[in-house]
């Protein structure tokens, strides 16, 4: 598959779930909208019980929350793609069970998905390893703190005896 065909795939497949709930889909895109984003924020509060943005940069969602008076669901951004892991996590628990007392390895650069993980792991405290190329690996600011995350792996070391490799 190619890289679009898998976004509008997760984009389908939240749509698919929006309906399940019985509600409304109201799909806008910015790109097209006259005046600031931050008015639209307002505005568009007024009309939905809440937003889910998928947008390039993760400053324009920060400022559409922070003008919003509804909740706003990060949907993807450069950053961060949280209902991705999210979506991840409920595979593998319906997989092979129990999410917590797991160990998850990621091979590939830092990048949105990595972070999300993270942020998972710091959350929920499984173990994470990560094995990413030098030059693409993740800032230590970002895991500090956290003994359940280890970075620098060798790729043998790190799938060793693993439960799922991202």
């Amino acid at each position: 598959m190619k890289n679009k065909e898998i976004k509008k795939l997760t984009k389908d497949e939240m749509k698919n779930k929006i309906n399940t709930l019985k509600k409304d889909l109201f799909n806008f895109r910015f790109r097209k909208v006259n005046g600031q984003l931050d008015d639209t924020a307002k505005v568009i509060s007024r009309y939905v019980d809440v937003a889910m943005l998928r947008t390039n940069k993760h400053s324009t969602l920060e400022n559409f929350a922070k003008n919003a008076s509804i909740p706003v669901i990060n949907g993807l951004t450069d950053k961060s793609h949280p209902c991705q892991v999210l979506a991840d996590l409920i595979t593998v628990k319906e997989k092979i069970g129990d999410i917590e007392n797991k160990s998850y390895v990621w091979f590939g650069p830092a990048n949105n998905m990595l972070t999300s993980w993270i942020h998972a792991a710091q959350i929920i405290g499984f173990e994470l390893r990560i094995c990413s190329p030098k030059d693409y690996s993740v800032d230590n600011n970002l895991v500090s703190g956290f003994p359940n995350i280890i970075t620098d792996l060798n790729p043998n070391d790190a799938a060793k005896d693993c439960d799922c490799i991202i």
